[in-house]
């Protein structure tokens, strides 16, 4: 214990460095060292830190090559997915990935493509991209399958729902506006001062890259609604804590909290996540619904018969996916066998209609979170068309939240005190981060 404290006090680090998962390999690593080499000198084991700089791109080199044989081996052709966003770094000016004065059109496409010819993939119009709505991202794939993130549009919403000079107009909303303005002054007040250690959960402000903001802010400050009198009492921010409004804050958490769960439920890259797109119930008029939105709905047994859908989306979603699996099934040597179908008629119109009654009539789990990829793997034999194309849809994603999370760990990467780190390195890092166990 005493070791990590003069650790983090030597060498100017956060606590939060002592939780990581890194670090408690890395103890484990000099532990079985020891146990297996005996008391030895630290210095012997520490390597040079342009030693650690060289190894982390041979590692990530090793990743890359890696991902790329899988992709060789498994001919992702015509069904592979990404996700696409920009990070600006306010040191460098360099955007991930590449480097560049303009985030254009041109830019973005080369680039990207750049960045996929290293996985050896060649043509961008095999995949489907997710990416928020930003003019520029639309311009860049303009021809391509793009799909827009689901959660930067409950984000928009709410970002624009909470403008300033909206609410002010609004004689009935202009004391939420006030309350966001007391609210930010008071986090902003504990943040330059010491009393930010005596709130348990910390206050939370409101930052513009940040999903459901506005909600942490409101949330933070009502898990301290004792904490804040007693402040209050002692002369610190004696004539903004009075003027806290906690009853409306109850509305307001009671009116965001929808938004966060669905957001929550939406930008899992663990899981299936296209079918889960609530985000529909708030924003009808602003969701792009797409044809893999609709194909997605069909895919997830509980919801096969389509019922959130209208007649004309029903009508064309069954074509879609007649379609696709038309275009995309290849049928193993055992499934001809075991269906004994002749080769010429093995993918007629009948035998994909049968397999999509079949599918409908079949059993669905009666759990509420049932693990849906399992039930299409379990369920391959007996649907061999539509699984392939489960397999393939199911791997969208409804939100670029991966790449926002790349972000958030590249800010930590690109900061005061490495400014000049190249790009090439912040990918490496990040990319090692991301495939650790790969």
């Amino acid at each position: 214990m005493e070791s990590c404290a003069f650790f983090v006090a030597s060498d100017i680090c956060p606590y939060s460095i002592v939780a990581g998962p890194g670090f408690a390999q890395l103890i484990q690593t000099a532990i079985d060292i020891g146990a297996s080499r005996g008391k030895i000198d630290a210095s012997e084991l520490i390597p040079d830190q342009r030693t650690v700089g060289r190894c982390t791109s041979e590692l990530a080199n090793r990743a890359l090559e890696k991902h790329s044989k899988l992709l060789d081996d498994n001919d992702f052709s015509n069904r592979g997915v990404i996700t696409a966003d920009m990070w600006s770094d306010v040191y460098r000016k360099f955007v991930r990935h590449y480097t560049l004065e303009d985030k254009s059109v041109e830019n973005i496409r080369s680039s990207i493509e750049s960045i996929l010819s290293d996985f050896k993939i060649d043509n961008l119009s095999d995949l489907v991209i997710v990416t928020d709505r930003g003019s520029n991202m639309i311009a860049a794939f303009p021809t391509d399958h793009r799909i827009s993130c689901s959660a930067h549009l409950l984000n928009s919403t709410l970002t624009n729902t909470f403008k300033p000079k909206k609410l002010e107009k609004d004689p009935m909303l202009k004391e939420v506006s006030s309350l966001l303005t007391i609210c930010k002054d008071v986090v902003k007040y504990a943040k330059q001062s010491w009393i930010m250690e005596k709130f348990n959960p910390a206050l939370c402000q409101i930052s513009a890259t940040r999903w459901n903001t506005h909600l942490e802010l409101i949330s933070s400050i009502h898990q301290n609604e004792e904490t804040l009198p007693q402040l209050a009492a002692d002369g610190i921010c004696f004539d903004l804590i009075p003027a806290i409004n906690f009853d409306l804050i109850d509305s307001l958490i009671g009116f965001l909290s929808p938004f966060k769960d669905a957001s929550d439920q939406l930008e899992s890259s663990k899981k299936p996540t296209l079918h889960n797109n609530t985000a529909k119930e708030y924003l009808q008029n602003k969701l792009e619904i797409d044809s893999f939105h609709c194909m997605v709905v069909f895919l997830c047994p509980k919801m096969c018969s389509l019922k959130p859908l209208d007649p004309v989306q029903c009508e064309g979603t069954m074509q879609d996916i007649h379609d696709l699996v038309a275009s995309v099934f290849v049928p193993s040597m055992d499934v001809r066998s075991l269906e004994s179908f002749e080769d010429d008629e093995f993918d007629t119109g009948e035998a994909i209609q049968d397999e999509i009654q079949k599918y409908k009539t079949m059993n669905v789990p009666s759990e509420k979170d049932f693990d849906l990829l399992s039930w299409w793997k379990e369920h391959a034999s007996t649907l061999p068309r539509l699984s392939q194309i489960a397999r393939r849809i199911l791997a969208i994603p409804a939100t670029s939240a991966p790449s926002e999370r790349a972000f958030s760990a590249a800010g930590l990467v690109v900061d005061k005190l490495q400014a000049q780190i190249g790009p090439k390195k912040v990918n490496d890092l990040i990319f090692l981060r991301s495939n650790k166990g790969f």
